[in-house]
């Protein structure tokens, strides 16, 4: 079974994490997968924006425990690197500047960085 599905519609990529069985704990295949992924939708500028999924009943339960306890080091090292830079990968994704110049950049919004502040200090 493939540990990551991943489907385009338009500007839109839907990355699923696909081990439901496990609840979608990562192994070190999905994350390198998962890495894989996002290193490609960062070169297509076409993409405007990245849906992150988990198939079943969960989104994730984190690592995957059984694959960890022969070494959990060097596999929390495997999966934690490629899963950082991924997620690194992700964050630097900005839709309004992958954007056609016809459709400009509103102003009235504010700008995620700030929401997510204002968020913050609110709670």
């Amino acid at each position: 079974m493939n540990g990551l599905l991943i489907a385009r519609d338009g500007a839109l990529v839907r990355l699923t994490l696909n081990r439901p069985e496990a609840l979608n704990a990562l192994d070190v295949d999905s994350a390198q997968a998962l890495l894989g992924a996002c290193r490609e939708i960062q070169q297509d500028t076409s993409v405007r924006a990245v849906l992150l999924a988990g198939s079943g009943r969960a989104f994730a339960a984190g690592g995957d425990l059984a694959q960890m306890r022969p070494d959990p080091v060097r596999v929390a090292d495997a999966l934690i690197g490629p899963l950082h830079e991924a997620l690194a990968i992700l964050a630097t994704i900005d839709a309004w500047s992958r954007r056609t110049s016809s459709h400009p950049k509103p102003t009235h919004l504010p700008s995620a960085s700030r929401t997510a502040r204002r968020s913050h200090s609110a709670a």
